[in-house]
């Protein structure tokens, strides 16, 4: 049975639910006040303002009431209501249409998802748009996932059929046709070549294009915009046709998929170098009245002395620091400072570390520290690239760069097994030709050993931030680490290639477990390294 879902406005609005609390406490707080007779007029202020409270709420809750509205998925279109009736939509009358889901965290985990979109119904005699928006719990499935991606490809092939006729598909201020992307907010600008195209992905909640030659993206439109994911699916149809990726053949590390500038901007560095300089001057005239003057002059010398030298170096510290950008590119990585720029190769990483830090303050949530490193390999000279922010709303984009960037590492590390040679993951695990080398440790009277599990008797499990091996049938784990451990990540998805043919589904999200159920050794110890991140 399909899921009748509330796409609009419901009386947990926090402006209505907030009025009312208001409301009540004014009114019982003004009760409270008159009954005790301790101050009449009080009590009679409390209630006036609850009264006038309780008018808005009513107000407000008339707006939400108007606006409330349900949609229910059928095999082949849609039922919507709202306060004008019940009305039966079939898939052939969604003509566009528009949607994005961004998820939504609580103290710096995900707990749910927000999907908003757009319809352009074109049934009968009637056409217009139907705005919605709902939010479903993270760990569920998105109840209208079936009935959107049914109807984006069936726009897309209708669209790519319309395109083959002459015909353009419109966008939010831009159009496509067969040959060429326009942006018709700006007529000036050339239209973008198709078959000069290199890749088109979603950054940033934007479809973003990348054409040959330019390693940022040309193009950017809301990923949510009109027709923006049916554009999506059309240019990707289209490139591949094409064969082999276009970026593949770029020069240096190929195009930008996350770029992210934390340096200090001109105007922040012009403004400190003046006040500095005034703290710097202030200073020195302490300092030079205070040696003139003589006498007990010591104390102001001192004070001038520390004024002066904090104007000059403030602003030399954040001078310093108005150039640090970090990139990664298609093929590597590069970090610029104002010492430079140092890039590696993704090829040439020998250690990928990623780590997510919840920062907490007298109990209350501060933000998140997300750190990244990339380690060369012994062979590649150079320096290690490191990235660190700290952010109060989890940016999705570094998920899906250390998505992107394990992948290829995981990549170079199956090449190097496929060749006959073994590959260390972490200190108690090495991948080989035969099967995963895995160093368990023994109990009171038994020693440590090298235990060779075959990939095809691997299982694993992601439990609260840790990952745990298991022999497939055994309940009780072989080997656990924190996720944060050194190159976890490519090895973990190396593994899950492995341990998982295409025909089975890996592990991409921790399962629930009871306390019973703790996949946690209780008569194993851990060979692990001293390492305990968070």
């Amino acid at each position: 049975m399909q899921e009748r879902l509330s796409v609009g406005t419901t009386f947990w609005d926090s402006a209505f639910v907030t009025l009312v609390i208001l409301s009540l406490v004014g009114l019982i707080g003004g009760i409270v006040v008159m009954t005790l007779g301790e101050n009449l007029l009080v009590g009679g202020i409390l209630i006036g303002v609850a009264v006038l409270l309780a008018l808005l709420a009513l107000v407000r809750g008339t707006i939400v009431s108007r606006g409330r509205r349900w949609m229910t998925a059928t095999a082949d279109g849609f039922v919507f209501e709202d306060r004008n009736g019940e009305f039966e939509f079939r898939d052939d009358d969604i003509i566009e249409m528009g949607t994005w889901a961004k998820i939504e965290y609580s103290n710096g985990l995900p707990k749910s998802v927000q999907r908003t979109g757009t319809f352009i119904l074109s049934a009968g005699e009637y056409r217009g748009d139907l705005n919605y928006s709902y939010t479903y719990n993270i760990e569920k499935t998105d109840p209208m996932a079936a009935f959107l991606e049914r109807n984006l490809e069936r726009l897309t092939q209708s669209s790519l059929e319309k395109l083959s006729r002459g015909e353009q598909l419109l966008g939010d201020e831009w159009e496509l046709d067969q040959k060429e992307l326009t942006f018709t907010a700006d007529r000036s600008s050339e239209p973008y070549r198709i078959d000069q195209m290199t890749a088109a992905e979603v950054v940033d909640d934007k479809v973003s294009i990348w054409i040959r030659g330019e390693p940022k993206p040309v193009v950017q439109v809301p990923a949510g915009g009109l027709n923006a994911l049916l554009m999506l699916r059309i240019l990707n149809k289209k490139l591949a046709d094409h064969g082999p990726r276009a970026d593949e053949n770029e020069p240096g590390l190929g195009r930008i998929i996350f770029e992210r500038d934390h340096g200090t901007s001109h105007t922040t560095c012009i403004v400190c170098w003046i006040i500095g300089g005034l703290f710097a001057l202030g200073g020195l005239i302490t300092f030079v009245v205070g040696a003139i003057s003589g006498g007990d002059s010591l104390p102001a010398m001192i004070i001038g002395g520390v004024v002066f030298l904090i104007g000059l170096i403030g602003p030399y510290l954040i001078w310093i620091n108005r150039v640090n950008q970090f990139r990664c590119h298609y093929r590597g990585v590069c970090k610029t400072t104002t010492k430079g720029t140092k890039q590696l190769e993704y090829k040439d990483v020998r250690v990928f570390n990623y780590t997510a830090t919840r920062q907490y303050v007298n109990g209350a949530y501060t933000g998140t520290t997300v750190a990244m490193s990339f380690q060369p390999s012994e062979e590649t000279a150079g320096d290690n690239i490191d990235y660190s922010a700290t952010m109060k709303t989890i940016d999705a984009e570094l998920d899906n760069l250390r998505e992107h960037v394990s992948i290829v590492i995981a990549s170079h590390m199956k090449q190097r097994l496929d060749s006959g040679a073994d590959v260390r993951w972490t200190k108690g695990m090495t991948f080989t030709p035969e099967g995963l080398d895995v160093r368990v440790a023994g109990g009171i009277l038994s020693k440590a050993k090298n235990h060779l599990l075959a990939y095809s008797e691997c299982a694993v499990t992601l439990h609260e931030g840790y990952f745990f091996l298991f022999s497939k049938g055994d309940k009780d784990s072989l080997y656990s680490i924190p996720v944060s451990e050194s190159n976890f990540f490519p090895g973990y998805i190396l593994l899950c290639r492995l341990a998982y043919p295409p025909s089975q589904e890996a592990p991409t999200e921790s399962p629930v477990i009871d306390e019973d159920d703790d996949p946690r050794p209780k008569r194993r110890r851990v060979v692990d390294d001293e390492r305990n991140e968070t």
